[in-house]
């Protein structure tokens, strides 16, 4: 699909290099692409994303699910989205079952492929960064792209909304509430 080949292709690159030993999975080729408005910024790919071969919402785990859920029940529409991780490499272990933390070497080493990300999103107008290793990639987006608006929540996975009640209500009004920020 054109709206997501450039997508792809910045994907298949980090695949090819040297950061991503284990596997980079794809773009969701039902998202909003280069056309999005907000990028959903998680931590790194699960399992999950790499077996099926895209960050989808359509994946079939707890947070691809967690993630559309809370799209759709905040009204924002999956064309203004794309979504992508502040690790865009596998980094579980070797029989692809079980993601580890991201570390602070892992979101620095991804810093320069979010460079080249924001520059293929034209339309973009706001980040969420979605969980505490994501955020540690707000310094960096102020210095790439002063001019886009940086928001923080909780990240989708099952751990993160379950551990506390109030967290998923709280991440579908944030998404919301960026959602009727939106220009129509």
């Amino acid at each position: 699909e054109a709206h997501v080949a450039p997508l792809q292709a910045l994907a298949d690159r980090i695949r090819d290099s040297r950061d991503a030993p284990d596997g980079v999975p794809r773009f969701g080729p039902l998202d909003g692409g280069i056309n999005a408005r907000v990028l959903l910024l998680q931590e790194a790919p699960g399992p999950r994303a790499v077996g099926s071969g895209f960050v989808s919402f359509d994946n079939p785990d707890q947070t691809a699910a967690n993630a559309r859920h809370a799209c759709e029940s905040a009204g924002l529409m999956r064309a203004d989205v794309v979504r992508w991780n502040a690790v865009p490499w596998y980094i579980g272990n070797e029989g692809g079952t079980k993601i580890r933390p991201a570390t602070r070497d892992d979101v620095k080493r991804a810093e320069p492929w979010l460079a080249q990300l924001l520059e293929l999103l034209p339309r973009l107008q706001v980040v969420v960064l979605m969980g505490r290793n994501a955020q540690r990639l707000e310094p960096a987006i102020k210095r790439i792209a002063p001019n886009l608006r940086i928001e923080t929540t909780t990240h989708c996975s099952p751990l993160a909304l379950n551990y506390s009640p109030e967290r998923r209500p709280a991440l579908i009004e944030k998404l919301r509430a960026i959602a009727v920020s939106l220009p129509t």
